[in-house]
């Protein structure tokens, strides 16, 4: 049985993806607080489509006066379901 890849995002496609930064992205990674992610030596990184999912949903909010983090962009929700 052949195992299929998921499809995995470069950090300038998933910025553009999110509608964010690349630097913002950057903070994220780095702080611990943005989706998992793949590093290959010591400068290529790539993030995994499920794993960028599960980090979409936790931003998921009934309100803005939800005290939990922030939805980032519902078209970047949307983008990725599409699949």
């Amino acid at each position: 049985m052949e195992q299929v890849i998921e499809k995995h995002y470069t950090p300038k496609e998933l910025s553009k993806l999110l509608g964010i930064s690349i630097p913002l992205l950057t903070y994220l990674r780095r702080t611990g607080r943005g989706p998992k992610f793949i590093k290959f030596g010591s400068r290529s990184i790539i993030y995994g489509e499920t794993e960028v999912k599960k980090f979409l949903q936790q931003q998921e909010r009934l309100s803005t006066s939800d005290n939990k983090p922030r939805r980032l962009n519902e078209h970047a929700n949307q983008q990725l379901r599409k699949g």
